[in-house]
This record gives structure tokens, C-alpha cells and sequence, in this order.
């Protein structure tokens, strides 16, 4: 059955959001978080991804779960969203993208104000700058949090007693 929730399309498959819920759980477990909290949905998409919304919620596209090859591969992409719940990514990566819009907002109107004043583009132009500064600064730091969840999600395996490579594999996958 096919349902929009959260704002996406999801599939709603009470076997299958229960085969997944119970493949994280032990992911849970080991990350330090309640294996109840964990919940896991299949969104209606053809791109290959999965994501979290934090408090448990993670989301896997029907394309990803077509194109892994094995249940390892799985494991480690749960491994890596689970990880990004753990390290609290998400309230984090939520108050950097409040802070950003509130400083966008007041560079874009000092901006503006300095340009009507002065009559100058010269005010505006280095708002812009700010800006695609900022933007740089914040891949930087999106960057960083994949990396940490990259790490935390393979030992999150190596606990469960799967062999890291798989996580590679995952990489592989979503190289081609």
C-alpha cells in the first residue's frame, strides 16, 4: 500500500517495515540506543538512498533495497543511518540550518540596506560572498558528520560480528 507520510511516499508493508524494524534493533542495540524506539520505512523512490529523522525513524527507498546485493550490505547502510541517530547528527545538523537562516536573513538585509544607502553593488557583493562562504563551511561540516557515521556504523558491524568490508561494498553501490 502506498501512503504519503513525513511529506514523502512511502509503502506501507506491515511484513516488510517488520523484516526491517527487526534487522535494526540489534544496529540499536549495540549503538546505545532502545532497540523499541526503532522503526524503519520504504519510500516510494528510484534513487538509491536511505536517510534518518532522528528518534528511531529511518527510511530506505525501494530502489536501495532492489540493488543491494545481500542482507551485509543492508546491515551496513542501517548501520550508518542508526549511527547518525546515536551521534545526535540530526538536533545537531537542525540547529546549524536554523543558525544558517537566521544569519543568510540578516546578511541579505544588511545588504540590502548597505546597497540602498550607499548606492554601492559593492555591499551586495560581499553579502553574496558571506554567503557562498557560509555554504562552503556548512558542506564542510555535513561532510564531517558522514565521515563520523561511516565510522560509527562499521563498528556498529564489527560488533555484530560482520566483516567491514560490506561497508565498502555499500560505497561501491552507490558509486556506480
Amino acid at each position: 500500500m502506498f501512503e504519503k507520510s513525513f511529506g514523502i511516499g512511502l509503502i506501507r508493508d506491515a511484513e516488510i517495515e517488520t523484516v526491517l524494524t527487526e534487522m535494526v534493533k540489534p544496529i540499536f542495540v549495540v549503538a546505545g540506543l532502545n532497540e523499541e524506539s526503532a522503526k524503519v520505512f520504504v519510500v516510494n523512490s528510484n534513487e538509491i538512498n536511505a536517510f534518518t529523522i532522528g528518534n528511531g525513524y529511518i527510511f530506505v527507498t525501494s530502489e536501495l533495497l532492489l540493488k543491494f546485493k545481500d542482507h551485509a550490505q543492508l546491515m551496513a547502510k542501517l548501520s550508518h543511518e542508526t549511527a547518525h541517530i546515536a551521534a545526535g547528527h540530526i538536533n545537531r545538523l537542525t540547529a546549524v540550518i536554523l543558525n544558517r537562516q537566521r544569519n543568510t536573513t540578516g546578511a541579505l538585509l544588511a545588504g540590502f540596506l548597505a546597497t540602498v544607502f550607499t548606492g554601492s553593488e559593492a555591499a551586495m557583493a560581499a553579502t553574496l560572498g558571506y554567503i557562498m562562504a557560509d555554504e562552503r563551511f556548512f558542506l564542510r561540516y555535513s561532510r564531517g558528520e558522514e565521515f563520523a557515521a561511516d565510522s560509527l556504523g562499521v563498528s556498529y558491524l564489527v560488533k555484530l560480528g560482520y566483516n567491514p568490508n560490506c561497508m565498502i561494498s555499500v560505497f561501491k553501490t552507490f558509486q556506480e
